[in-house]
């Protein structure tokens, strides 16, 4: 059986394996994010554009 997308919690949601696993298999997912998290690096510089 295979289910149609997989819901998870923030404790599932940071751990990169995880979401790899189901990625690799096809599964869709969703699942929660910390507020703390950061989707650019933290020496990232903001710029404007021209």
């Amino acid at each position: 059986m295979m289910p149609p997308v997989v819901v998870a919690d923030a404790g599932y949601g940071q751990n990169a394996d995880f979401r790899d696993g189901l990625s690799e298999r096809g599964i869709g997912y969703v699942v929660a994010a910390r507020s703390d998290g950061t989707v650019h690096p933290h020496d990232a510089r903001p710029t404007a554009p021209a």
